[in-house]
C-alpha cells in the first residue's frame, strides 16, 4: 500500500505486515488483516485461529498496544480508553472443568489495564469519566471511574443514569439513588418499583 505518516501496509505471501519508508519492518508479516492507522496512531489487526478471528491493536511507533487475543476492540477516543473483549477461563460450580468466556475489560491508550476483563457486557462509558459495568461471576452492576476506582459497589440488578444521578436497583427490588461520586442521596433511598408489593411476612 501507499505510505502514510511514514509507514505502509504490505503483503508477503498470504500475510500482512507494516514497513517503514527505509524498507525495514515495523511489524513483521503476521496478520490476516491490518487496518489503516488512525489519528492516534492505532491500527486494529486480525489473525485467524482455532477460535475464529482474533483482534489486536498496534501503534505506528512500533508498539503492540493489545495482543491478538481479543474478540472485539472499541476505541473510545473522547475518553482516552480502549474497551476490549477477551476469553477468560472461569471456575465452574461443583468443581466442573473451567470454561472460557468472552469478557470485557478497560485499558488505557498504552494498553495498560484499568479494569481487568471481568465484565459480561461492554462497559458503558458515562460523561467521558465513569463506566457502568456488569460483573461476570454475579451478573451484578456497579460504577467505576476511568482510573479504576470503585464509585458504586457491583451489587445491583440494574444501574442507570437519569437526570444527573445514578439509579440502582437492589437485590431487594428497591431503588437507591447515588451521586456520581457514589454517595447515597438522603431521602431518596428505597423507592419501590412501580407495582411493587411488599413481601408477605
Amino acid at each position: 500500500g501507499a505510505f502514510k505518516d511514514g509507514v505502509a501496509i504490505v503483503e508477503q505471501g498470504s500475510l500482512l505486515g507494516v514497513i517503514r519508508e527505509d524498507g525495514s519492518w515495523l511489524f513483521q508479516p503476521a496478520y490476516d488483516k491490518v487496518g489503516s492507522f488512525d489519528k492516534n496512531g492505532f491500527s486494529e489487526v486480525m489473525q485467524k485461529g482455532d477460535k475464529g478471528k482474533l483482534h489486536g491493536l498496534i501503534h505506528s511507533d512500533g508498539r503492540v498496544i493489545l495482543s491478538v487475543n481479543c474478540t472485539s476492540i472499541n476505541i473510545v477516543k473522547n475518553s482516552g480508553v480502549i474497551l476490549a473483549c477477551r476469553y477468560k477461563r472461569l471456575p465452574e460450580p461443583n468443581n466442573y472443568d473451567p470454561k472460557s468466556y468472552a469478557l470485557w475489560g478497560v485499558y488505557d491508550f498504552d494498553g495498560k489495564t484499568i479494569l481487568d476483563n471481568w465484565f459480561l457486557t461492554k462497559p458503558n462509558i458515562i460523561n467521558r469519566e465513569l463506566v457502568i459495568v456488569k460483573e461476570a461471576d454475579t451478573g451484578l452492576m456497579g460504577l467505576y471511574d476511568l482510573q479504576g476506582n470503585c464509585r458504586i459497589m457491583p451489587q445491583y440488578l440494574d444501574l442507570t443514569m437519569s437526570n444527573g444521578v445514578f439509579m440502582a436497583l437492589g437485590q431487594d427490588f428497591l431503588w437507591r439513588t447515588y451521586t456520581d461520586q457514589g454517595q447515597l442521596i438522603d431521602g431518596r433511598d428505597e423507592m419501590p418499583l412501580p407495582g411493587y408489593v411488599k413481601p408477605y411476612q
